[in-house]
């Protein structure tokens, strides 16, 4: 009883499908010709995905392995200095705040940790004294990754870019779970991964760069740049394309990529007939029954549009019950551990914080035994 969709959601049919013909056409004609007899594939993957956060051209999209990937491209290239100020939240993934430190620890800056509660409350007065007071660039995820909170991503867009500040978002556990407006969000980059709401192929992840961003590319091949040579074919310079392209390696995992083109375009069908529902109502009811319960403590907002229902327990004596009960009767969800949210990891001595994820496509009868194994509990 698959629920672990935060983590990584089963692909449909169709995506399989695509990722193994073109795996098929590679063994019959070799992986460069597959590409160039795939290439019309190829550019829909950057229109799709444009299209699935409202970006507003195919050029400010970059296909990147994965969105670790894209995050840390992103973060070197940001133009930080000796003491300038970033600011961050609490309730980031490891991942990023690993990346955040050590780009600022190089650069000598100062990196800001803004506190969050486990309920998500965000102080937007607090946002803007950071940047009166000479932050110069904001860094922080859509939806968290360990409970149901959703930052306020679109009115602090609007705060970053009257002081004219950097914005960059992760939005790793928001596509294809929380609708998507970078024009809208004002922000430099937004990240993104295929394996998890999008329903896409694991490896796979695409960068949205903002059309004049000032972030600079940290590696470059064939693919991104040319050498510019003098009469005598001395190396004078490099001419480095100026769209978001420039983030892209010549070589991908082209069966990845076109799995992903179909994954954006179902994701993209599924917003437009408000299928967001389904997962909604489902992660909803979940939390209710969390939150009733007085050996469970929830994380974020028990109404949330996110589909990611967060929770520890108040003894840590129960966890190993609780995850036995749960294996017992062949649910699959997801615990995390200190390292995934080591500034807002509980401090009451649990090893983990439980997340439940189901999506629209979640049988919900799985959600049934869910909500039954807690209640019980």
């Amino acid at each position: 009883m698959y629920l672990n969709n935060a983590g990584a959601s089963i692909t449909s049919e169709t995506t399989h499908n695509i990722i193994v013909e073109h795996l098929q056409l590679e063994r019959q004609v070799g992986a460069y010709q597959a590409a160039t007899l795939s290439e019309s594939k190829i550019q829909d993957f950057y229109v799709q995905a444009a299209l699935s956060i409202n970006a507003p051209s195919p050029n400010n999209i970059a296909f990147v392995d994965s969105a670790s990937r894209g995050w840390n491209l992103v973060i070197e290239g940001l133009p930080i200095n000796k003491g300038d100020k970033i600011l961050t939240l609490s309730s980031e993934f490891g991942t990023n705040l690993i990346n955040l430190y050590k780009k600022t620890s190089i650069c000598k800056a100062e990196l800001i940790i803004h506190n969050c509660d486990f309920d998500g409350t965000l102080d937007l007065n607090k946002i803007e004294d950071f940047l009166k007071s000479g932050v110069k660039t904001i860094v922080l995820s859509h939806a968290i990754a360990h409970g149901s909170i959703v930052n306020p991503v679109y009115e602090i867009g609007i705060l970053a870019s009257k002081y004219g500040a950097i914005y960059i978002v992760d939005g790793c556990q928001s596509l294809g779970n929380i609708p998507v407006d970078v024009q809208r969000m004002k922000c430099d980059a937004f990240i993104t991964t295929g394996r998890k709401w999008l329903r896409g192929p694991r490896g796979t992840g695409f960068i949205y760069i903002k059309p004049k961003a000032k972030i600079k590319e940290s590696q470059l091949d064939l693919s991104s740049s040319s050498l510019v040579l003098d009469k005598n074919e001395a190396i004078i310079g490099l001419h480095i394309i100026k769209n978001a392209k420039r983030f892209e390696l010549w070589e991908r995992n082209i069966a990845a990529l076109l799995g992903l083109t179909n994954a954006i375009k179902e994701s993209n069908s599924v917003i437009k007939t408000k299928l967001f529902s389904n997962k909604e109502q489902y992660a909803n009811n979940i939390r209710k029954v969390v939150s009733a319960n007085d050996k469970l403590k929830i994380i974020g907002s028990i109404s949330s549009k996110s589909g990611i229902c967060g929770f520890f327990l108040k003894n840590p004596d129960l966890e190993s019950s609780l995850i036995n009960n749960f294996k017992n009767i062949g649910l699959n969800v997801s615990t995390m551990n200190h390292w995934n949210s080591p500034l807002q990891f509980p401090k009451n001595g649990v090893k983990n914080i439980f997340r439940i994820s189901p999506h629209y496509y979640t049988n919900v009868q799985y959600v049934d035994s869910v909500m039954d194994e807690l209640i019980k509990f």
